[in-house]
């Protein structure tokens, strides 16, 4: 419907990054065969804080309190490994920190994956005059910075209830999963 509605009828492919869709992921598998599902996870803080600086609250209720945040990304991340384990030629994790500091390589992985040809031009997607509707509209008309990696230090202190509940969730900083 959205593709109709914004003039996408005839887009090859399609980006969906709705946090929801994780809930999908098993049914739209055996509604696509050939689908392939990237999950690209961040470092949980930095996750975590960029919800809760948006105003989702009408549709995400969860996004006004650290707290809530911290459960449902840990259930959220044992949503997607359990999808890893079930479809795992099918879906792949990727860490935006490593795409972040390692562009082409994670981006060649990522088209491999999909059964997609490698294309220079790939490397200037920034340059591309396309449709963008989400928050970070604004992030993709510049390249990959490494300046949007780490956005929480001036506000560790305001954080900390998000890390700790994170950390007593079992959620591991560094690679993103359970300890």
């Amino acid at each position: 419907e959205q593709c109709r509605r914004f003039g996408w009828s005839g887009a090859l492919f399609v980006t969906d990054k709705q946090p929801s869709n994780i809930f999908s992921v098993g049914f739209s598998a055996l509604l696509f065969p050939s689908a392939r599902f990237i999950h690209i996870r961040r470092n949980p803080v930095e996750t975590g804080f960029s919800i809760y600086r948006r105003h989702f609250t009408q549709a995400w209720p969860f996004t006004t309190d650290l707290g809530d945040i911290a459960h449902y990304y840990a259930e959220h991340l044992k949503i997607a490994e359990h999808w890893a384990g079930g479809f795992a030629d099918r879906f792949m994790p990727v860490r935006y920190e490593d795409l972040v500091e390692n562009f082409e390589g994670e981006l060649r992985r990522i088209l491999a994956f999909c059964g997609l040809d490698w294309n220079a031009a790939c490397l200037d997607f920034y340059t591309q005059d396309r449709a963008v509707m989400t928050f970070s509209a604004a992030q993709v008309r510049e390249g990959p910075t490494k300046s949007r990696i780490s956005s929480t230090g001036p506000y560790a202190a305001r954080l900390a209830p998000l890390a700790e509940a994170l950390g007593a969730l079992g959620v591991d900083f560094e690679s993103d999963a359970f300890q």
